[in-house]
């Protein structure tokens, strides 16, 4: 039973994928509140022009635009918990637990184990689409209604 080794890599996979999503997000939002907080504290105590008293504030406008654009967050969510569930499965499989009984044979543990971990996969893939299809409708629909005001 060979296949461990295609489920640990995609393991791997999520984990770096959701992780580098976790540090993208939790920075995005460091840098937002640090950007918010800096324009009360340069029109209260300095003397610089107007414009770049403003500046931190607009930076922090576009911080919080571009992390909610790319869906770090709920990426992250979704991820990990994909990931769990490889790893779950991987775990029963190889202790013969749930879908693998001992008394199935190999062959069949194998095949339920390939099923299991591909609709797993599949079934991340289908949430994917879902909210891109969801962040696609709502574009469109925002740019409909743009066009009729």
């Amino acid at each position: 039973m060979t296949v461990a080794p295609e489920v640990q890599y995609q393991i791997k996979w999520f984990a770096k994928h959701s992780r580098a999503d976790w540090y993208l997000f939790r920075g995005f939002q460091v840098t937002v509140i640090i950007l918010s907080g800096l324009s009360p504290i340069l029109i209260l105590f300095t003397a610089l022009p107007k414009p770049l008293q403003a500046l931190p504030a607009a930076l922090a406008a576009l911080a919080a635009a571009v992390a909610a654009s790319f869906h770090w967050h709920e990426d992250a969510v979704r991820w990990a918990a994909t990931r769990e569930q490889l790893k779950s499965e991987l775990r029963q499989f190889k202790v013969r637990a749930g879908h693998y009984p001992d008394k199935l044979p190999d062959s069949d543990a194998l095949q339920a184990f390939v099923s299991q971990t591909e609709a797993i996969v599949l079934g991340e893939l289908t949430r994917w689409q879902s909210v891109e299809t969801l962040v696609k409708s709502q574009s469109e629909a925002g740019g409909d209604q743009a066009g009729q005001q």
